[in-house]
């Protein structure tokens, strides 16, 4: 029986990455946000979560297609380890897929606060191990997505890696200043552009719950802006669900500028089956409405408070799908003006 579902799960990707190739990321991205599936407090929190501390050196990279979506898959030369769960990591070169990059005619752009590694770069990385994959494989994931990037030599003279290590102070307080990549983790949302109308059509395809999306994106509505649901998916606001693998994340959007630069033209938002699938429906609406939080225009994510439009999906799916009044105080009235 196991035999037959894997088989079936192997020819719905098989289709999947045949039939959903028609959406293109367009360049003119005003934000690119993500729902992770966990981040971490504390720089001591994320080295226990961690599979494989390590100092590394990118020897080269290369684009992959997955479904509609393009990743970055990274071969690093270890340098340096400080924490493994192999005994023979030492010497030898790990793969790291991020999202983002680009194949051919298509591109994705990476997630904010989350960059790709570059070629010829030295980096300190905190690593999980993804889960096996028949079609993807194996390979190692940025732990915390956002987080678990840092440059050497941003570290400050005096303190090397195994102090910096041991510390046990807040990432939000320390590490901005010392990773020296774009890192949005207790970012504020910039809010740099809405929809001019005050108002965006929505559509989706293949999504295991039609009516938690519908109902996700419309408990957004107020009196200044609303969310309407239409069938086609050539529309302002394209919702699909696809089969990504592990990747960190449970779903994405990409909100792009219209053509004068005046306010919000498209945005895309694409869910992760293979995290999503065995969500229950109040849990996986969650997820939708965060996205539709950064559908409607709101960049960044607001950590440490009782929100929906936090990062980590693991703080607030299971408790509440809905905005929160912080959510529209801060965010949504921002925008679009207090009812």
């Amino acid at each position: 029986m196991k035999k037959v579902i894997a088989s079936l799960i192997i020819v719905a990707l098989f289709l999947s990455l045949l039939g959903n190739k028609e959406r293109k990321e367009p360049s003119n991205v005003c934000l690119s946000c993500a729902s992770w599936e966990k981040q971490f407090n504390s720089r001591d929190e994320l080295y226990q979560a961690s599979d494989l501390v390590i100092k590394g050196k990118v020897l080269s990279q290369e684009p992959e297609l997955r479904c509609d979506l393009v990743f970055s898959r990274s071969y690093v030369k270890v340098e340096c380890v400080y924490k493994t769960s192999s005994k023979n990591v030492i010497n030898d070169a790990v793969e790291i897929v991020q999202t983002g990059g680009t194949l051919n005619d298509y591109t994705t752009v990476p997630i904010h606060g989350a960059p790709l590694l570059e070629s010829g770069n030295e980096y300190l990385l905190f690593l999980q191990l993804s889960e096996p994959d028949q079609v993807f494989g194996q390979y190692y994931l940025i732990s915390g997505g956002t987080q678990g990037i840092y440059q050497p030599d941003a570290i400050s003279s005096g303190d090397d890696v195994t102090q910096f290590l041991a510390y046990k102070g807040s990432i939000r307080e320390s590490d901005l200043l010392r990773s020296g990549v774009d890192n949005n983790y207790s970012g504020w949302p910039s809010l740099p552009i809405a929809w001019s109308s005050n108002y965006a059509n929505f559509c989706y395809s293949g999504v295991t719950y039609p009516s938690a999306v519908s109902q996700a994106f419309t408990s957004w509505n107020y009196s200044e802006f609303t969310y309407s649901y239409t069938s086609s998916m050539s529309t302002q606001v394209q919702i699909r669900e696809n089969v990504y693998g592990d990747v960190g994340w449970y779903a994405k959007t990409v909100a792009v500028s219209n053509n004068s630069g005046t306010g919000l033209g498209n945005a895309y938002v694409s869910l992760n089956h293979s995290n999503m699938y065995d969500l229950s429906t109040f849990e996986y609406k969650a997820i939708v409405c965060h996205e539709a939080g950064h559908a409607l225009g709101i960049d960044g994510h607001f950590d440490g408070y009782t929100a929906i439009m936090q990062s980590d999906a693991s703080n607030f799916m299971s408790s509440y799908n809905t905005p929160r009044t912080f959510d529209k105080t801060n965010g949504l009235y921002l925008l679009y003006g207090s009812p």
